[in-house]
């Protein structure tokens, strides 16, 4: 206790701390939360072929199994991101590189947080499949100069630069090869950790990289994306074995990115569209009971979503629309960049494509993503039940499609009566206007019935910021269209 104490007060320390910070301060990952304490587990047996042809890359660059291993999963994880288009590639991967615990009565243990370490990997494709192992064999070594430091000495520091503790445990891994003299491990019946890989385990390094054992929580993962992720990693080495020399870039075609991987890129993407989800701005304060509103001919679910986003572009003063959508228990972010000089039937295939790569998210754990914050004041309900679009978490408007047409449920405590009666008219007409082959921006509002109600974009508070940014950017621009005129950012701002 004493010599701990002298350490943490020394420069040495001071050294550390400093490391793990300069290496992991502004990082962002995947990181989810399980919510259950249940595990499950798929062993990956390395073909002997694969493992053979490997042990020379290992003899050349001088690389452990450990390493190989460790290097083979992350190298398929962030490709298979980069081959999908995602921005952020680097991860963060808590390893130990020997989880055992030493003495007679502990044998059986599983040891798999022992001297643990967050090291922080960088996929660049125009690295050779060996240079990258070399790459992480040197981080790993380095963070093993700086390993006396517990994350938690400067864990408050971390979470003051936006990095969330969660993505740094993640995805871990760990060395359970035997060495002389050693008893076969034990592994637990629980895991709280997300996606855990040992290497190895109760097998010897000096025979090659033959097994990866992966664990998995079962509220995050599931077998058949564990398998497709293993069977994707297997590939990717044979396809390196063949030629270590290979760039990533050049081993992209030999990767096949698992389902889950794919979702997770998607979801991003989606919230990548726009800085917060979309909302109509009204200056209604009523305060009272959810209310509906409901037509019958509408029962196009694509014209509808169609319909819903264009009305949220004309009365958001914004293209960049981002709501949520709800096909299962899930609410999936649902982004779009409109461009008013689409065709409406464009538009309306474009709002199919983007439904359709949607619904496979239906089963993906949105809710457990800790590194995304996603809490949509529209949702539009595809799920066809009459209780799918209760007001709750902050959700203001919810349309439900079902094949007896939609019913759209608000909070008027948000919103007036009067203005919904304008939105919802604007979304029934513009439902029927998907239909003819003419522009978005040639599409006029509809007004509302209602006497003397007007929609005073530009005076209401909650929207002035947005409207003095907007417009100074670009006051010429038209962007409202009615029946009789259209009216640029410099004439809506002076007529109000």
């Amino acid at each position: 206790l004493e010599q701990m104490k002298a350490y943490l007060a020394s420069a040495e320390a001071a050294r550390d701390r400093a490391y793990w910070l300069d290496r992991l301060s502004g990082f962002r990952g995947v990181s989810y939360r399980p919510n259950a304490l249940t595990k499950g587990t798929l062993d990956c047996e390395i073909p002997g072929r694969i493992t053979e042809a490997l042990q020379k890359i290992q003899r050349d660059r001088r690389i452990s199994s450990f390493v190989l291993g460790l290097g083979a999963v992350f190298m398929y994880y962030a490709g298979s991101r980069k081959k999908l288009g995602a921005k952020a590639r680097d991860m963060v991967w808590e390893i130990s590189v020997h989880g055992r615990y030493y003495g007679e009565y502990l044998k059986k243990e599983t040891g798999m947080f022992v001297d643990t370490l967050p090291l922080r990997l960088a996929f660049d494709e125009t690295k050779s499949f060996s240079e990258t192992l070399s790459d992480v064999k040197a981080v790993m070594k380095e963070g093993l100069m700086h390993a006396r430091t517990s994350t938690n000495e400067y864990l408050s520091e971390l979470k003051a630069s936006g990095t969330d503790p969660a993505m740094l445990t993640t995805f871990s891994a760990v060395s359970n090869s035997l060495r002389e003299g050693e008893d076969d491990l034990m592994l637990p019946d629980e895991t709280d950790m997300p996606f855990h890989v040992r290497i190895n385990l109760n097998r010897r390094d000096t025979d090659g990289l033959q097994r990866l054992t992966f664990e998995y929580n079962l509220s995050v993962y599931r077998e058949v994306e564990i398998r497709e992720i293993a069977d994707g990693i297997t590939a990717f080495l044979e396809a390196a074995a063949a030629d270590g020399n290979k760039t990533l870039g050049a081993l992209e075609s030999a990767i096949r990115p698992a389902g889950i991987i794919r979702h997770e890129c998607i979801a991003e993407e989606q919230l990548a569209i726009s800085d917060e989800p979309s909302a109509p701005q009204s200056g209604g304060k009523h305060v009272g009971a959810q209310r509906d509103l409901s037509d019958s001919t509408l029962t196009d679910r694509n014209q509808t979503a169609a319909a819903l986003l264009d009305t949220l572009r004309r009365f958001g003063i914004s293209r960049d629309i981002l709501i949520g959508v709800q096909f299962k228990e899930s609410i999936i972010p649902m982004g779009m960049a409109i461009d008013s000089s689409m065709r409406a039937p464009d538009f309306v295939g474009a709002v199919r494509a983007r439904l359709s790569a949607l619904e496979d998210l239906a089963d993906y754990p949105l809710s457990l993503r800790s590194d995304l914050d996603f809490h949509p004041t529209v949702v539009l309900s595809l799920r066809e039940s009459p209780d799918a679009n209760p007001i709750r978490d902050g959700v203001a408007i919810a349309v439900t499609q079902a094949t007896d047409g939609i019913s759209v449920r608000y909070d008027p405590s948000l919103y007036s009566g009067d203005f919904m009666d304008a939105f919802f008219s604007s979304v029934k007409r513009l439902y029927t206007e998907m239909r003819r082959d003419r522009k978005l921006k040639e599409i006029p509002l509809v007004r509302s019935n209602t006497d003397g109600f007007r929609v005073e974009l530009k005076t209401e508070g909650t929207v002035n910021a947005v409207f003095a940014r907007v417009s100074a950017q670009a006051p010429d621009k038209e962007i409202v269209f009615a029946a009789d005129r259209t009216m640029t950012y410099r004439e809506l701002d002076l007529a109000s």
